[in-house]
């Protein structure tokens, strides 16, 4: 089902096999904006157990990537940003909030859009935590395993395609809790899926990350699809056949796990603007920048930036490890990193 609101604007609901299953994929395809040599991504979605709710996601996320792209600074070296931890205004690159492969690397990390600004800010917030925490997980080992009677329709739905479900909860960032969720199997065309979600309750980040591997495990198994069809070639394939890749995946699941009730982690009351001044010592600064867009004037877009964390997925050819973040957790050496494979989380 496809809705056309104007040309070039398309958004709509994928069709599904069987009207009980309640993982609602959407589609929000908006043409690409060119900008600095950078083509906005056009392929966007999400995925909820309310149509309206999964509508609305693949919207917003259409809306902050092409909100990376337009840059309305550019006339501009640097702009002005809110530091969450100061309370105060900084000046920072233009830079650092626009699409960029070469340093400082820059990408869809720690960028949110929302209706509401306080939700874009801790969405955004969340999503760059997230990013760093996979970084500790992938290449430090950092993170709790564990089981949990709590089941997802997510869970439910991966467990029958024939996955082993895995949960790590990253600590770095408490009282956010960061759950990263590898699903998998020596049988499937795809050997495992991953997914990454926080938030202040642990069943909700389990919903969100378990969510998320729904559905980027959709998104790898149509590339696959097409690939063996001979429709594309694509690249992103090479880390589900890699060696190196699925034997640290296997060394990152064979630790025991504990039992979610045994975890020692208060719900603690508090709101993400308490969250804001929990981060560890280390994080000194946590900017946020507005992004301008034309797509609604109803979303607000930001993006969170900080000196101290990686503004960009943990891939090996942007990490620099003189970065904070890695001088006061995993402390990795260059010979100890060129030794893991590349981070195929993201």
């Amino acid at each position: 089902m496809i809705f056309i609101t104007e040309v070039g604007k398309r958004f709509g609901i994928t069709k599904k096999k069987f009207i009980n299953e309640l993982m609602h994929e959407s589609v929000s395809h908006i043409g690409a904006i060119v900008n600095n040599g950078y083509k906005s991504p056009t392929n966007c979605g999400g995925v909820a157990e309310n149509k309206r709710v999964a509508q609305i996601k693949g919207l917003a996320e259409s809306i902050e990537r092409r909100a990376l792209a337009i840059n309305n600074y550019e006339e501009q070296s640097t702009i002005q940003a809110f530091d969450l931890i100061k309370k105060k205004v900084e000046e920072v690159e233009n830079s650092s909030i626009r699409y960029s492969l070469i340093e400082p690397y820059v990408d869809t990390t720690g960028t949110a859009a929302h209706v509401n600004s306080n939700l874009a800010i801790s969405n955004a917030v969340s999503e760059l935590l997230e990013k760093n925490a996979v970084f500790l997980f992938w290449y430090g080992k950092r993170g709790i395993k564990f089981e949990t009677s709590f089941k997802t329709v997510y869970t439910i739905y991966l467990e029958k395609q024939g996955y082993d479900i895995h949960f790590f909860l990253i600590e770095e960032f408490l009282p956010l809790k960061i759950v990263i969720t590898l699903a998998v199997s020596s049988e499937a065309p795809l050997n495992y899926k991953f997914g990454i979600g926080s938030a202040l309750i642990l069943n909700e980040a389990i919903i969100k990350s378990t969510s998320e591997t729904y559905l980027l495990g959709n998104y790898y198994e149509t590339l696959l699809y097409n690939f063996l069809k001979g429709y594309s070639d694509s690249e992103e394939l090479f880390k589900f056949s890699d060696k190196n890749t699925l034997n640290h995946i296997l060394n990152l699941i064979k630790v025991p796990a504990i039992k979610h009730e045994n975890i020692f982690i208060k719900e603690d009351i508090i709101n993400y603007e308490d969250l804001y001044n929990m981060l560890p010592f280390w994080v000194e600064q946590l900017l946020i920048c507005i992004l301008p867009q034309k797509i609604s004037d109803k979303f607000i877009v930001v993006k969170a930036i900080s000196n101290q964390l990686y503004n960009h997925i943990p891939k090996k050819d942007y990490i620099n490890l003189n970065k904070t973040i890695n001088k006061k957790t995993i402390n990795l050496t260059l010979d100890e990193f060129e030794l893991i494979p590349d981070c195929p989380i993201v």
